[in-house]
């Protein structure tokens, strides 16, 4: 074959591929891959980072093996993937709607999504199918084949104008979302390099008084009530062994002036506060401050096990993680060490048929203290030669040891080797 006829053929082919090519392949989305979600409302159950399409994908096909008629795409106006069972075209009719499904236990927070025109970067909304659409005109519903989006703009515009046929959305006022109840609110905690939910606790500090008021699971919808302090000042902290700690300080009274942080956002009827979670890295060091000892004692507390488990996760995730076990006293004065005498495993326990007491140091202390979670770790199957133990003693105490703040100088601290 000539060259020049070669490259007619060829030019040939491409044309062809790209006149076979439909519009609707076309995405309306910088995520190139994943549908655009059309004006309207939806019945949504659930929302994905767009790097998370698979877990969409999963869930929409579960929900249809359950019978329902679920689809998913992307949202513009919040930059997700939108889950949903249902979708309409009239405000009032999802809303009602929403009381009903709200009663299945597995969608009891479910929401209705608003999708409008102005939310869709300039010419690029989608057109819809041919579909039955409802219209709602002075009370009665009627079915109009709709063909084309131009063939319904005249009768549309002939609705809005009837006042008493159109039902507004609430608002995205942050302050109409506050209730005597209070605020409802969305932890979204999620692996920043990965994209899936973690698990871990949100703690809610009084901002005047730098005390807890209470503790919160992740990825979970809570109510935050009124802190009934002078200013209204409220922290929310996400630790989670293994990852950096996020912080948000916000006004109970005045939640709109927060909005400016990219984590906080309004996504329908809740508040939803977003915690990006970035692992620590080599050179990172970390405070187990969930972690408590038994006084004078190489014996944890039970409520030390929760934290540990974490840590236990973060090292099977990367097994490329090695890491240093920092023990730390209240001070360097020698005295009792209490340690478990019996070998059954339960390191959470100061049951004194069970302990024995000798006399040490504090550096010693630290040791054995730091060994102690090394070998819990150990035992759940994080292998002993990618970790180390240093002992302190009370050579780097953060406060003093006779202030109000000394049990905190009792810490184990874990430091990134290699990640």
């Amino acid at each position: 074959m000539k060259f020049s006829q070669f490259t007619f053929c060829l030019g040939l082919v491409l044309f062809l591929a790209m006149v076979s090519t439909p519009a609707s392949a076309t995405p309306f989305n910088k995520a190139q891959d994943y549908p655009t979600l059309a004006p309207g409302f939806y019945m949504v159950v659930a929302a994905y980072h767009v790097n998370a399409a698979s877990g969409a994908d999963q869930y929409t096909k579960s929900l249809k093996g359950s019978g329902h008629q679920a689809g998913y795409g992307y949202s513009p106006r919040h930059k997700k993937l939108m889950v949903y069972i249902a979708s309409y075209d009239d405000f009032s009719i999802a809303v009602k709607d929403l009381q009903r499904v709200r009663n299945e236990p597995s969608f009891k927070d479910a929401w209705v999504h608003v999708l409008r025109d102005e939310h869709y970067p300039e010419g690029m909304v989608p057109s819809k199918k041919s579909e039955k659409k409802q219209v709602l005109v002075k009370d009665e519903v009627k079915e109009t084949e709709v063909v084309e989006e131009e063939e319904i703009v005249e009768e549309v515009v002939e609705v809005v104008e009837e006042e008493d046929a159109v039902e507004e959305e609430p608002a995205e006022d942050p302050n109409a979302l506050k209730t005597k109840e209070g605020y409802r609110v969305y932890f979204n905690v999620y692996h920043a390099r990965d994209y899936y939910e973690l698990e871990g606790m949100v703690h809610l500090i009084d901002g005047d008084k730098a005390r807890k008021i209470d503790e919160f699971e992740a990825n979970n919808h809570v109510r935050i009530s009124d802190p009934e302090n002078k200013t209204g000042k409220l922290t929310l902290i996400c630790e989670i062994p293994g990852f950096r700690k996020i912080q948000y300080d916000f006004n109970f009274n005045d939640l709109p002036d927060n909005l400016d942080d990219e984590g906080i956002e309004v996504i329908d009827d809740a508040v939803v506060i977003n915690f990006e979670m970035v692992m620590f890295q080599k050179g990172d060091i970390f405070t187990l401050y969930n972690v408590f000892f038994y006084q004078d004692a190489v014996i944890m507390r039970p409520e030390s096990q929760y934290e540990l488990d974490q840590l236990v996760s973060r090292l099977k995730e990367n097994t490329r993680l090695q890491i240093r076990l920092h023990g730390h006293t209240n001070g360097n004065a020698k005295g009792k060490i209490i340690r478990r005498s019996a070998s059954d495993g339960d390191m959470f326990s100061m049951d004194a048929r069970n302990t024995d007491s000798g006399f040490g140091s504090a550096k010693k202390l630290s040791k054995e203290r730091a060994e102690i979670i090394r070998d819990y770790l150990v035992a759940n199957g994080v292998e002993s030669g990618r970790m180390k133990v240093k002992a302190w003693g009370g050579n780097r105490m953060l406060y003093d040891k006779e202030s109000s703040q000394a049990p905190k100088n009792v810490r184990v601290e874990v430091e990134i080797l290699e990640d």
